[in-house]
């Protein structure tokens, strides 16, 4: 997989450096459209607000960095607080 600094590098560098018209549009239009699927509504969160996509990424970069750093609880851990016998059934 390339590097994503280099690809956005060579990316700018390529868009900086055409005069093709055609190229400029096509990428302004595929631009365009990953915006407007980041903030398509997919679903709702737990209080019924609307959840898009944008908040769901932004959401499981914050869960993964939370995990990296040790900052949740297990099953077992959860349910000893609230005094729940978990079975192996």
């Amino acid at each position: 997989m390339v590097d994503i600094q280099t690809a956005k590098i060579r990316l700018a560098t390529t868009i900086l450096n055409t005069n093709n018209v055609a190229v400029i549009e096509a990428v302004d239009k595929a631009l365009q459209q990953v915006q407007q699927t980041d903030h398509e509504i997919i679903g709702s969160n737990p209080d019924g607000t609307p959840l898009n996509r944008q908040d769901l990424k932004e959401g499981i970069a914050i869960s993964e960095q939370q995990i990296k750093e040790g900052k949740y609880s297990t099953v077992e851990e959860l349910a000893e607080k609230a005094n729940i016998e978990l079975s192996c059934d």
